[in-house]
């Protein structure tokens, strides 16, 4: 039987769990009843980042007579200088009453530098948006230096993951960088872009952060900025002569609840493919020579009966049919992130393909 340390003998020990004699395993108390392996659950699960900002916390305290030596002595414990001078570094510029459980230890060092009102806020949006290490670092990046274009994309395939810190919290949310990609390659700067169905603003704050100027609409607005409008009765007369319309409509079924009742979503199949024609033409009309139309879409799958399926072809035909002629087709996948376990687990009981496949068309007058 392994031996167990003493509960004086270890930092980290929960009721009825003791670490195993090499510190590498977690032993359990006969009598541990499932409240309690849950509730050590949580605990652990808090460890994941803290874990770096304790040794920090170590390495940071005073060490009498082994001040100045305190990493040559840390050393001969297996610990490695410089490792160890970057995990002191961020515990001693973000306070514990900062750091947020819920994120990497990494999430953290992208911040140490900023001021503690600063490391709060950019924390908090983490979590929000629940970015990703490397979707942090870029949102944060973007913010300090803006005139960098690290979003733009060289090639026919965008491929973006997750949200962003643009545009508020909306079930129709998508990643900025499609957005401002679109904006970077077929508009200029002060030119007036109309978004009419804007839900979380996406577009607003794009068109903000390259200078260009927006008009944004929706059935009903989730911002001061958006002003209502239903498209299908056509666009305000200030939209007039814009230089590009931005399209990002509901996915058929795919959020029917989020949305609501107002919602095309709601509608049977071929009135909601009809809605598009109306926008084509309402569209058409505004939209000034040589103007742009972008249109995010993606497939509606029926794996039941296919014929219910709706496929990008549906929604190009309604648009050629009212004069759009098309200028470029962008491949914009979604991420795999979008299904969660049980959803591939499903698909592949039933032989059944999950799709990713989005596209970004862009149509000209």
């Amino acid at each position: 039987m392994e031996d167990k340390l003493t509960k004086k003998q270890v930092g980290l020990i929960f009721p009825k769990a003791y670490l195993t004699k090499n510190g590498m395993g977690l032993k359990f108390d006969e009598n541990i009843n499932h409240e309690e392996l849950l509730e050590i659950g949580k605990k652990l699960k808090t460890t994941e980042g803290a874990v770096q900002f304790w040794i920090g916390d170590w390495i940071n305290e005073n060490w009498d007579d082994y001040e100045h030596g305190k990493y040559d002595e840390a050393e001969k414990l297996g610990y490695e200088k410089e490792t160890l001078k970057k995990f002191g570094a961020v515990s001693k510029k973000i306070e514990s009453s900062n750091r947020i459980p819920d994120l990497s230890w990494t999430h953290h060092f992208q911040v140490y530098l900023l001021s503690p009102e600063e490391q709060q806020k950019w924390l908090k949006k983490a979590v929000k948006n629940s970015w990703s290490i490397l979707q942090f670092r870029e949102a944060i990046k973007r913010k300090k230096h803006p005139d960098e274009l690290s979003w733009l994309k060289l090639y026919d395939v965008w491929n973006f993951i997750g949200k962003d810190e643009l545009g508020t919290e909306h079930p129709g949310n998508v990643p900025s960088g499609i957005v401002l990609n679109t904006l970077y390659y077929y508009t200029d700067k002060d030119d007036l872009i109309v978004d009419p169905m804007a839900g979380g603003g996406l577009v607003i704050d794009c068109c903000k952060y390259l200078n260009r100027k927006c008009l944004a609409y929706d059935i009903k607005p989730a911002r001061d900025d958006i002003k209502k409008n239903d498209i299908k009765k056509g666009y305000p007369k200030e939209a007039k002569n814009c230089d590009l319309i931005f399209i990002d409509p509901p996915y058929y079924k795919k959020k029917e609840i989020e949305y609501g009742e107002q919602s095309i979503s709601s509608l049977e199949r071929e009135e909601y493919l009809e809605t598009f024609k109306i926008i084509a033409e309402k569209s058409m009309a505004i939209i000034k020579p040589n103007g742009y139309l972008a249109f995010l879409m993606e497939p509606y799958i029926d794996y039941e009966d296919s014929e219910f399926s709706i496929w990008l072809y549906d929604y190009i035909l309604r648009f050629i049919e009212k004069g759009w002629r098309i200028e470029r087709i962008f491949d914009v996948p979604e991420s795999t992130q979008r299904y969660e376990a049980h959803d591939v687990t499903r698909a592949k009981e039933n032989k059944q393909i999950l799709t990713l496949r989005r596209q970004l068309i862009i149509f000209r007058k």
